[in-house]
């Protein structure tokens, strides 16, 4: 995930079975870094949620067949437009 400069972001993951869970957002500290995230869910096949040399944190989707949308407001925390940074950490 790259960081943003932007008064709100969120992921939001969905799967076929229309559960929805919202599990990084700018309210709950997220997004001020660069962060590596992997989905995984109770059907992924030889892997239990345990962590992963590399990546920051893991998210276990409660759905399946998931998509994963960014939300992003165009309110930046700069007062310029909103900008995405690169997912390296430096600025583009």
């Amino acid at each position: 995930m790259p960081d943003f400069d932007s008064k709100y972001v969120s992921l939001m993951v969905t799967g076929c079975d229309h559960y929805v869970n919202i599990p990084m957002a700018t309210r709950l500290g997220d997004f001020d870094k660069p962060e590596k995230l992997p989905l995984y869910s109770a059907r992924t096949e030889g892997y239990l949620g345990e962590p992963v040399e590399g990546v920051d944190r893991v998210f276990e989707a409660t759905g399946e067949f998931v998509s994963a949308v960014l939300r992003i407001s165009t309110a930046s925390v700069s007062g310029m437009p909103p900008r995405v940074f690169s997912a390296s950490g430096s600025q583009p």
